[in-house]
């Protein structure tokens, strides 16, 4: 792929196939954090995943842009001797050639009743597309400015003057004068917020500021300032776009309503969405294949458009999109750049460990790495919106990207460290009660025997059941008899997955499995408690079990 700029802001990059076609993505550069001191006490505790930072320099300008107050000549923070232009800075990208989403629209506009929006999601998930096409199809509705924050910007001083020059076009003529007060420096830092502030006060209408790679700074004298700036609110309407959750106490201002936040799952591609993209880029493809390569994807806007890019020339398409997974080259090129090689190689490891499971709490993971803060690593990666998602289930779970989960599975690992990781889980899920997730474990590392002492005591369970209290209260109040679904898993499901396990065949466990799940989740169904949450498994196989409350049995 020729990689080459997106728009005459150079704010973004992109890739080019043969025919010209424009491929969006987000900059591929971040940095490093460490959590900072915070002496007001204005900041939450807020940890941050080593990254590896950028070297050289960041953008160089791309274009002249009109004219700016004669404030804004300074603004080209020097990054590694490289000058950022303010034609660069400040101008939001074009967003030519996007998929029509006023749903996403919807969301900005509802939330601009709170002092912040922070679009979080880690790369390629369209974050600054969507705040540009948002304020593209609202010019005329609000005036608006727009900053592109980079290394350079991580100083109290440098920060809130870049703010101001931003401002200064669209603030109207009474601010503009104390704004050219923090433009040209005539006052400490420790002032700046509340000069920023009041002169935002004075404007005749509320005024939305972009601030696009918020990530990029860690100062936590700039967060503070900006935490004040939320909870005492003037005349603005901030909309941030981030990889990772800004270190603010955002439970806090949740509950006090003053932050909306859009994230990975509201940004994730509906399968409408998916097909209109699709067309877009001349990719012919049915109803089922989109759902297929939505579910596989989980609606990643840049896996989306590398998926088009992957099956473009293929001539077999149904077998391209039937075997498409997260090690086809293209996904596994950006996952391995924008992520994994950023990250430490102990964090690899962890990641590595855990991706044997589907879904991952704390205490599994505990299992699975011998690591005692697999707690407070599990939800670093979450606020960090490194392609791990918080399930919600009691006991707080967890998920990798099916894309990213796929890559770090067919990484090169021993065969013994393999069937050991598999029968930690197989021994963890076996000692919570989870015997069916224990059993799938099992027979993942080929741990027969344990699979079919499993299966055993699964049998003697249900057998005990059905002597002792088949009949249980349903969702009405009025008890419900169980025993026909009893007696159904214990003649029909139970033996062909003990009939699996005894002649080691992996594709007969599959099926027979999945038939297991259906039985069980009829049973807890019947009894008004769902807690089986099922997927029809595909090829290649994934998870047949979801923890996701919202998830429902297939039509």
């Amino acid at each position: 792929m020729q990689r080459g700029a997106v728009t005459e802001s150079a704010a973004q990059r992109g890739i080019r196939d043969r025919f010209g076609r424009l491929e969006r993505f987000e900059r591929r550069e971040d940095v490093g954090a460490e959590a900072a001191a915070d002496p007001d006490g204005v900041l939450a505790t807020h940890a941050r995943l080593p990254v590896a930072r950028r070297q050289g320099p960041m953008v160089k300008p791309a274009v002249s842009s009109p004219d700016r107050p004669d404030g804004m000549r300074w603004v080209g923070a020097l990054v590694d001797g490289a000058s950022v232009d303010a034609a660069v800075k400040f101008a939001a990208p074009v967003a030519n050639q996007i998929i029509d989403r006023p749903r996403l629209h919807g969301l900005l506009d509802d939330a601009q009743g709170h002092p912040v929006t922070v679009i979080a999601a880690t790369a390629g998930w369209g974050k600054t597309l969507l705040a540009a096409s948002w304020l593209a199809a609202s010019a005329d509705d609000r005036p608006a400015a727009w900053v592109t924050l980079d290394a350079g910007d991580d100083d109290p001083q440098t920060f809130w003057r870049t703010l101001a020059a931003a401002m200064l076009p669209v603030a109207g003529p009474e601010p503009s004068a104390a704004l050219r007060r923090v433009v040209a420096d005539a006052a400490g830092s420790d002032e700046l917020p509340g000069l920023f502030a009041a002169a935002l006060r004075r404007a005749a209408r509320p005024v939305v500021l972009v601030l696009d790679n918020l990530h990029e700074v860690q100062s936590s004298a700039v967060h503070a300032g900006l935490v004040r700036l939320i909870e005492r609110p003037p005349m603005l309407a901030l909309l941030v776009t981030t990889r990772r959750d800004p270190p603010w106490p955002l439970e806090r201002l949740r509950l006090a309503g003053l932050v909306a936040e859009v994230r990975a799952h509201d940004l994730a591609f509906r399968v409408d969405e998916a097909a209109a993209l699709f067309a877009q880029l001349y990719v012919e493809l049915d109803a089922e294949q989109v759902q297929r390569l939505v579910e596989r994807t989980d609606g990643w806007p840049g896996g989306l458009r590398l998926v088009a890019l992957h099956l473009l020339h293929r001539a077999d398409v149904d077998a391209a999109v039937a075997g498409f997974s997260g090690d086809d080259h293209s996904v596994a090129g950006y996952l391995v750049t924008e992520v994994l090689d950023r990250q430490s190689p102990e964090l690899l490891h962890f990641l590595r460990q855990i991706s044997t499971v589907d879904v991952v709490s704390a205490d599994l993971a505990q299992a699975l790495t011998g690591r005692h803060d697999s707690a407070r690593l599990l939800a670093d990666l979450a606020a960090s919106h490194l392609f791990v998602q918080a399930v919600d289930r009691p006991g707080r779970w967890y998920r990798l990207h099916r894309l990213l989960a796929d890559i770090l599975r067919a990484q090169p690992t021993t065969p013994r460290e393999r069937r050991d990781l598999h029968r930690r889980a197989a021994e963890w899920f076996r000692d919570q009660g989870m015997p069916l997730e224990a059993i799938s474990a099992a027979v993942a590392g080929q741990h027969w025997p344990l699979a079919a002492f499993e299966v055993s005591e699964v049998r003697n369970r249900i057998r005990w059941t059905i002597r002792i209290n088949p009949t249980v209260k349903g969702p009405d109040g009025n008890p419900v008899d169980l025993k026909g679904i009893f007696d159904g898993i214990d003649t029909s499901a139970l033996p062909a997955l003990k009939k699996a396990v005894d002649e080691k065949n992996p594709a007969a466990f599959e099926s027979a499995y999945r038939g297991m799940i259906e039985s069980c989740y009829a049973c807890h169904k019947a009894a008004g408690k769902p807690y089986l949450r099922p997927m029809v498994p595909t090829t290649p196989p994934q998870s047949i079990i979801t923890y996701d409350p919202k998830a429902s049995w297939p039509s």
